[in-house]
């Protein structure tokens, strides 16, 4: 993932216009998948959705829901820090079809392909883009 975290990932779609927000209680029982088949069904994915009151059995929680946040190729493209999931797709792709090396200077080749996949590459703004990380 091309974020440190996955609020991180939510504020930059929220800077695309990628993102709805929510800020009156919606319950989780039954409004919250309605309003996210809404955006789902609408042409191009919708929006992704940040309910930031969300309600579970009529008490208010402390957590805010986001859904929908994958539910576009644009969006998809943007978590993976790449222009489209076309551009990752082929990068992926000529990796898979690369063939065994057959001398040393191949074996270096397919390790710097290899190696390209996995450093961070420069995000949009500039600065390196970070993997994600693991907490605990």
């Amino acid at each position: 993932m091309a974020f440190d975290s996955f609020g991180d990932f939510v504020q930059q779609l929220d800077r695309a216009g990628e993102l709805l927000r929510i800020t009156q209680p919606v319950a989780t029982e039954l409004e919250i998948t309605e309003l996210a088949d809404r955006q789902m069904k609408s042409p191009g994915g919708g929006k992704a959705l940040l309910i930031e009151k969300p309600t579970v059995n009529g008490a208010a929680s402390p957590f805010p829901v986001a859904i929908n946040t994958m539910g576009s190729w644009k969006r998809m493209a943007l978590a993976l820090g790449a222009g489209s999931v076309d551009e990752v797709a082929a990068e992926l792709g000529a990796l898979m079809k690369a063939k065994p090396p057959t001398g040393f200077r191949e074996a270096l080749k397919l390790l710097s392909t290899a190696l390209e996949l996995r450093t961070p590459s420069q995000g949009r703004e500039g600065r390196p883009v970070q993997g994600s990380r693991s907490s605990g």
